[in-house]
């Protein structure tokens, strides 16, 4: 997905709106996979000022992901604005122009990527997995005892928990 800017670099003062779909592959990223299972969107417009190029974009779309309590596949909707320089050499920050051409695909990735949360969660309540029998605690109770001890309860049992605003 490239934008032809050939109009916006031969005006002093220009705005370029765009409306696009495309695919984005498979992210591997901080031990997790994310997919995209529909085309993702961007829209919004490069504008030159004063000799300055920027873009301004709403990227919108949906990934899927496991739960980083149970491994559940879940579902992630995403609406992230975005506004980025446009640059013509890599050593400066921003996106960087290909000839005539902006990679809009490549500003997505990379925008979805900087906004992807730490935690996905199937839900906000989710209950995880019973680290003895690995029981997925959403859909049933597990047939473990209850541990009252060992070094990891005990150092649970002997933290001081604080009260902070």
């Amino acid at each position: 997905m490239r934008i032809n800017l050939i109009e916006v670099l031969t005006n002093d003062s220009y705005e370029l709106p765009f409306d696009v779909s495309g695919e984005i592959e498979d992210i591997i990223f901080g031990g997790a996979k994310y997919s995209f299972k529909k085309p993702v969107s961007v829209s919004g417009s490069v504008v030159k000022q004063s000799g300055d190029m920027s873009v301004g974009a709403l990227i919108r779309g949906r990934l899927t992901t496991e739960c980083a309590r149970c491994g559940h596949e879940t579902e992630y909707p995403f609406n992230i604005e975005v506004a980025e320089k446009i640059v013509e050499n890599n050593d400066e920050d921003g996106i960087t122009l290909h000839g005539t051409f902006l990679d809009l695909h490549e500003f997505m990735v990379t925008s979805v990527v900087s906004e992807i949360p730490i935690q996905i969660l199937c839900s906000e309540d989710c209950r995880g997995v019973c680290f003895e029998c690995g029981a997925n605690l959403n859909n049933a109770e597990c047939t473990c005892k209850e541990v009252d001890s060992g070094p990891m309860q005990d150092m649970i049992k002997n933290l001081n928990w604080k009260d902070e605003v």
